[in-house]
């Protein structure tokens, strides 16, 4: 059985109580799943930047129009009727 830190621990006894989790290695499996597909969302993000800055360097890049995206974003909102 893996040793924690105190304050891991107390959240590995927190999820097995809460039924959450059956077991601790079905929390640690869920834990590493979970740590796995944010490694992937980060390498993702990670060539997701880079493919735009290499579109900027091409100058393949548009100046952001703020009052266009405002707008747009006031339009949404008022389509999910969250505006003020």
């Amino acid at each position: 059985m893996a040793t924690y830190p105190p304050d891991i621990e107390g959240y590995v006894q927190q999820k097995l109580a809460s039924g959450q989790f059956g077991s601790r290695e079905e929390l640690a499996t869920e834990a590493i799943r979970v740590y796995r597909e944010l490694e992937a969302q980060q390498l993702q993000l990670k060539l997701d930047v880079q493919a735009g800055i290499d579109e900027a360097d091409r100058g393949l890049c548009e100046p952001l129009d703020i009052e266009a995206i405002k707008a747009e974003l006031i339009v949404e909102l008022d389509r999910r009727g969250k505006s003020n």
